[in-house]
């Protein structure tokens, strides 16, 4: 691992990603990154169009689209727009080191799919899920056009509870080149004035959601619920915030800004006190997007361009409502009718045996499967090592954490029971910043050891260690390797697998790999674990060569891969070189995918209930399987710079476990679809029997599955 107080620059010159060297294929061999995202975003809109997912369930699927969308433009779309202007420049090594190619053609590529998805969802919003709600009797009103008993009601949730937030602003000849400035993310009307004279003005109000919810209760009619939006009852209003202005129009606009923090631009310094100086600016940062309602007449674009400062590529079409995202907060007054069964997380077998989970390591490894089992396992992991005599250290790295988390609540009181404690906190997890930090001040407060990394080196490694005696009064270590995040808000939504060993031979090899990354050691000697920047991308390229030698002589050839992301060009050139060769490679991945599929590389897509976060590495090895899981994807940010830990499967009950959760996930005609040469997502259909991958795995897990894979 590089000197954490070595220059940037250095770091970037030693792990240089073969993706930025010379590649032997051409350009069109692989997708586009950012489009491949943008269709993984419109599998998402799938769900929330298609009519046999439970109703409050396609809300969710509408809301995590507009998040998605959201972050998509605050960030990477913001960052490529920078780049197209850097690019206009001449500045070609810029467009190199971003991984940009043609970003001014991407740029216009983007806006079209993201324009044309924008049409199709506003379509689905107004013709299908509104008109179902309404026929669950859940009146969700999309116009300020309220029914009459509704009036008195409004009026005073207007004058008592929203007034106080409004802060209109009218723009009129004698105030034109005043600053205007719109908070990022936030919704505001624009409003088309004219006043006693017949002169044009612009007004501009806030609404205010936050603070108060974007949706508010109305009384019951006839055994029907209705909400309406904040939007229009400011709407209904507008006239009160305009006083001596005629209204003309009333339009939604909304402004992204570029959220990117851009650490790595800067090559020495404090890296705590750059990212307090920097958080600040988030909230500043340039426009990346103004949606507008697209109804809007142009001129008055063409006005809040100009006052905004904005480009064209700033411009962007939407509907009558923007930040859809709050559909999280819709209420629910008809109950789990119209929502997914929830399934109760189940007990582990063996750790359900045991009083101990540390007692339960030291018998045998333990492999658990979130959110199918339960979560509490690794808490009580924590909270043993807190009260444990046995326990006397403790070493984590911390990427994301819950904002109230209970696992570092537990360091801290390990901490202040005399434990040694030594945590690594990822400071520049994207929008988990102020969190962290917030925790790394907690934690040294009571004498907890926090160590960050560089600015321009990420650990994403989701790894813990105790240290201390077994039952026996022997030296004994018992290690966390997980493929997820020690956040136990999110391992009750996302799909992930965490393995509970006191193998000598890993966690000896992660008390390294612990020194590596807290800087006290300078070299690593793996023989189990893959560690990227030191072993990782060494490793896996043999194994895909081993798999094409095993073709070569006769025997079968076989890999299935299961990531978040697929990106980096080295491996996709060894995977396309492995299926040349006859190996037959299946990739089951979520989001970004830059391979293309092809004879031998078939490349699956699974989006479902719950989001599959989970990293599987499975080599068939002439029947001598490998399985190693983890927390790397295979992008150039994660093999080239950051620090990930993959970790081998050596018990034959838990490779059979994993084996069997990625074989069902292979059979999922429900949920799963396959990436098409034209990155469409065809949806995977027929078969003797329907399977859904993540139901089917409960089932499996909870023991009622067997007949699942036969």
């Amino acid at each position: 691992m590089a000197d954490h107080n070595q220059p940037a620059e250095e770091v970037r010159m030693q792990d240089t990603s073969p993706a930025l060297r010379e590649s032997g294929f051409e350009q069109d061999a692989f997708f586009e990154r950012d489009l491949s995202w943008l269709k993984f975003n419109k599998r998402v809109l799938m769900e929330a169009q298609n009519e046999a997912v439970p109703l409050y369930e396609r809300l969710k699927f509408t809301a995590i689209y507009s998040s998605n969308m959201d972050e998509f433009f605050r960030v990477r779309f913001a960052t490529m727009r920078r780049v197209a202007e850097l690019a206009k420049t001449g500045k070609k090594k810029i467009k190199k080191l971003t991984g940009f190619h043609a970003p001014g053609k991407l740029v216009r590529q983007v806006l079209a799919m993201t324009q044309e998805q924008q049409e199709a969802y506003g379509r689905n919003y107004r013709e299908s899920i509104i008109p179902a709600l309404a026929r669950e009797g859940v009146i969700l009103y999309t116009t300020s056009d309220f029914a009459p008993e509704h009036l008195d009601f409004i009026e005073e949730y207007f004058y008592t509870q929203m007034l106080s937030f409004l802060q209109p602003l009218i723009i009129d000849e004698s105030s034109r080149n005043e600053e205007v400035f719109l908070q990022n993310r936030m919704l505001y009307h624009a409003v088309d004035l004219v006043d006693s004279e017949g002169k044009r003005a612009l007004g501009v109000v806030n609404i205010p959601s936050p603070p108060l919810g974007r949706f508010v209760e109305l009384p019951s009619l006839n055994g029907k619920f209705y909400y309406a939006f904040q939007d229009d009852i400011v709407r209904f209003f507008i006239h009160i915030l305009f006083p001596g202005y005629k209204v003309i129009g009333v339009h939604a606009i909304k402004l992204n800004r570029d959220a990117e923090l851009y650490l790595d631009h800067e090559f020495s310094g404090d890296l705590i006190e750059k990212l307090k100086k920097n958080l600040g600016k988030r909230a500043v940062g340039n426009p990346s997007r103004f949606l507008y309602d697209s109804v809007m007449p142009f001129y008055l674009v063409r006005e809040l361009q100009e006052q905004l400062g904005l480009a064209e590529n700033d411009l962007v079409p939407g509907g009558r409502y923007h930040n859809m995202f709050d559909h999280f907060g819709l209420p629910n007054p008809i109950g789990d009718k119209l929502t997914y069964p929830k399934a109760k997380p189940l007990s582990h077998p063996v750790l359900s045996q045991y009083p101990s989970v540390l007692e339960a390591i030291e018998k045998e490894d333990i492999l658990l499967h979130f959110p199918y089992q339960r979560y509490d396992y690794i808490l009580r992991y924590f909270n043993e090592a807190i009260i444990s005599r046995k326990v006397k250290e403790i070493k984590v790295t911390i990427y994301r954490v819950a904002e109230n988390s209970h696992v570092v609540n537990a360091l801290i009181s390990a901490a202040r029971n005399g434990k040694k404690v030594t945590v690594f906190v990822e400071a520049k997890a994207r929008f988990d910043e102020e969190n962290n930090l917030k925790w790394a001040n907690r934690m040294q407060e009571v004498g907890i050891d926090v160590r960050f990394s560089d600015v321009n080196l990420k650990v994403h490694s989701k790894v813990a260690l105790l240290i201390g005696e077994n039952s026996q009064g022997e030296p004994v270590k018992y290690a966390f390797f997980g493929t997820g995040n020690f956040n136990e808000k999110t391992a009750a939504i996302y799909a992930d697998h965490a393995l509970l060993t006191s193998n000598k031979e890993l966690t000896d090899e992660l008390d390294q790999t612990f020194e590596f990354i807290f800087g006290n050691r300078e070299n690593l000697e793996l023989d189990h674990l893959l560690v990227a920047q030191v072993n990782m991308v060494e490793h896996f390229l043999q194994k895909i060569d081993r798999e094409i030698e095993h073709v070569k002589a006769g025997k079968e050839g076989r890999m299935i891969i299961k990531l978040n992301n697929l990106q980096e060009r080295g491996i996709i050139e060894k995977l396309y070189e492995a299926a040349d060769a006859g190996v037959d490679i299946t990739v089951i991945v979520r989001a970004i995918c830059c391979a293309k599929p092809r004879k031998n590389l078939r490349l699956i897509r699974i989006v479902d209930k719950y989001l599959e976060h989970a990293r599987v590495y499975w080599f068939h090895n002439a029947g001598q399987k490998e399985i190693y899981m983890g927390s790397a994807d295979w992008m150039e940010r994660n093999l080239y710079r950051r620090i990930e830990v993959v970790f081998p499967i050596y018990s034959e009950t838990l490779r059979e476990e994993v084996c069997t959760c990625v074989e069902i996930q292979m059979k999922d005609n429900t949920k799963a679809c396959t990436i098409e040469t034209d990155m469409s997502n065809k949806m995977i259909t027929g078969g003797d029997k329907p399977v859904r991958a993540q139901n089917d795995f409960y089932e499996w897990l909870s023991g009622r599955g067997d007949q699942i894979i036969s």
